[in-house]
């Protein structure tokens, strides 16, 4: 696992040799996969690599940054609804989140 300029891991260390696959289950499921995306989110610690750019990364780099704001934004719209699912305390962690990773995104 890689360490930011601080030393702090990027993300948690992995219990397993497999990467967590929370979000394709979640995202079809509508609210029922809040859960899931909370937890995804929950795993991110700023701009993918850094965001020093590196040409070797920089197509994963944009992936990433898409797929993070997408759950965000997703996350955020779920939980902004009038429902038994409304935490407005979960959408400003969720939009914060997309904003930290993308600074330019629109839809968080």
């Amino acid at each position: 696992m890689a360490n930011d300029p601080a030393n702090s891991p990027y993300g948690p260390p992995r219990s397993s040799g497999e990467d967590p696959q929370l979000v394709e289950p979640a995202l079809p499921l509508g609210s029922a996969g809040l859960t899931d995306l909370e937890e995804a989110v929950a795993l991110v610690r700023g701009k993918p690599f850094g965001g020093r750019s590196l040409p070797w990364a920089e197509p994963y780099q944009q992936e990433m940054i898409t797929r993070i704001v997408d759950v965000a934004h997703t996350m955020a719209a779920y939980r902004a609804e009038a429902s038994p699912h409304r935490n407005l305390s979960a959408v400003r962690q969720a939009v914060a989140i997309g904003l930290d990773v993308d600074d330019t995104a629109e839809l968080s």
